[in-house]
């Protein structure tokens, strides 16, 4: 699974990152303020289902996919993405 940003420095307080590439064949984006993740991107390289951990403090995710727009509320979000270039759009 993809897990952001699992040892954060404490001086790191906001940042963010682009293009990062992840096991499974995805790139991930990702943004943070106050120490917490607020927002992450996978783009897929190949079709596949991805799964994503929520970050350290979430206890939920706003995710978009093609359009379509859910609430997860567990620990490991399971999404597939079914073309090369599709995305899934995080928001903690």
């Amino acid at each position: 699974f993809i897990r952001l940003l699992p040892a954060l420095p404490d001086n790191w307080t906001y940042g963010s990152f682009k293009g990062m590439h992840v096991r499974g064949g995805a790139t991930v984006d990702c943004e943070w303020k106050d120490g917490k993740v607020i927002k992450a991107v996978v783009t897929a390289l190949v079709p596949d289902t991805y799964r994503l951990m929520l970050p350290t403090g979430s206890v939920e995710a706003d995710v978009r996919t093609k359009g379509k727009k859910f609430i997860i509320k567990d620990k490991i979000i399971s999404f597939s993405l079914k073309g090369k270039g599709d995305k899934a759009i995080f928001r903690f």
